[in-house]
């Protein structure tokens, strides 16, 4: 039965290191190769010794850097521990969000979701191929964003939109925030204006995405996105027209439009006799026009009355043109010059 033990753990800077344990523990100051000393005595004081060699491995270094650290947005958590003796195995992230049952990863580079302001105490613990772990802890702050919101106003010009921006942040005024539009955005899209109530004016028919992107102080950001749909809606009565003239889009009388979805034009004498009519639509415009004859015959100088029924493809009727007294109407005339 043995009833001592005298370990010597081989430690030059303590050589006097030792236990007289059975079992027993010892922290090495540095890493190496350290020659162990177990001598045991039994009961008739007989001694027996045996050396063997305790491996102490040099610890990894763990360390980590993190960006976007904007609340609801994945904060990236990049690890940059090293180990200059063995190869790192196993990562384990911790990132102090009470907010989160599970508040935690086991993958290299881990991403995490702040749902809450506030200052959050990220910690990492690595394993090499040693089994040797380090543990690191960071403090991180997750700041507010704002709200990005926008109106969509049209102006007396068709196509022409009035931006009025309405986003907010929790801790700034608006006057702070940063603006980006787009007002065709596609991706990747490009910004088109950073003022914060840009006026645009779209030149042809089509559904556009505008998209606003609100950044604050603390560079967060956030984004929204409005549908707008356009449909040119012009219809132009021409007051004149030039039957013998040289010019060829001066010989009928033809309304201008686009869009239209029905049309219909009569034109009277001063008499009031029906002298033309038309509904004939190509592509939602108008096709047929008045070459200032009735029957085949030519009719003379003067002035003629028109009227127009109009609905363009969205339903919308037509409300009529400015006849020249600043009022707009349905009908009007139109002055034959021969």
């Amino acid at each position: 039965e043995l009833t001592k033990w005298q370990w010597n753990f081989g430690d030059p800077g303590d050589p006097m290191a030792g236990s007289v344990s059975k079992d027993t523990s010892y922290v090495y100051p540095t890493y190496g190769e350290y020659p162990v000393i177990l001598v045991v005595e039994n009961i008739h004081m007989c001694l027996d010794s045996v050396v063997d060699t305790a491996y102490v491995y040099q610890l990894p270094t763990a360390d980590f850097s993190y960006d976007n650290r904007c609340v609801g947005y994945y904060t990236n958590f990049t690890d940059e521990s090293y180990s200059d003796v063995s190869d790192i195995s196993s990562w384990y992230w911790h990132f102090d969000d009470p907010f989160v049952v599970d508040s935690i990863s086991t993958i290299r580079d881990a991403v995490h979701i702040y749902s809450d302001t506030g200052t959050y105490f990220p910690t990492l613990v690595v394993t090499d191929m040693n089994m040797c772990k380090d543990t690191i802890t960071k403090t991180l702050d997750i700041w507010p964003r704002p709200t990005s919101m926008f109106q969509v106003i049209d102006t007396n010009r068709q196509g022409q939109v009035y931006l009025y921006n309405m986003s907010s942040d929790p801790e700034e005024v608006m006057d702070s925030l940063y603006y980006e539009w787009d007002f065709d955005y596609s991706p990747p899209g490009f910004i088109t204006s950073e003022d914060m109530n840009p006026i645009h004016q779209y030149e042809y028919d089509g559904s556009y995405t505008i998209m606003l992107v609100s950044t604050n102080s603390y560079n967060c950001p956030d984004t929204t996105y409005q549908q707008y749909d356009l449909l040119f809606t012009n219809l132009f009565v021409p007051n004149a027209f030039l039957p013998n003239g040289s010019t060829i889009e001066l010989r009928t009388f033809k309304p201008v439009g686009i869009n239209l979805r029905s049309y219909r034009l009569e034109v009277y004498s001063a008499w009031g006799n029906l002298v033309f009519e038309s509904t004939r639509l190509e592509d939602g415009v108008p096709s047929d026009g008045w070459d200032g004859t009735y029957e085949g015959k030519e009719l003379p100088t003067g002035s003629y009355i028109w009227r127009i029924t109009a609905v363009f493809e969205d339903g919308e009727h037509w409300k009529g043109t400015d006849n020249g007294d600043g009022n707009t109407g349905t009908s009007g005339t139109i002055t034959l010059i021969r």
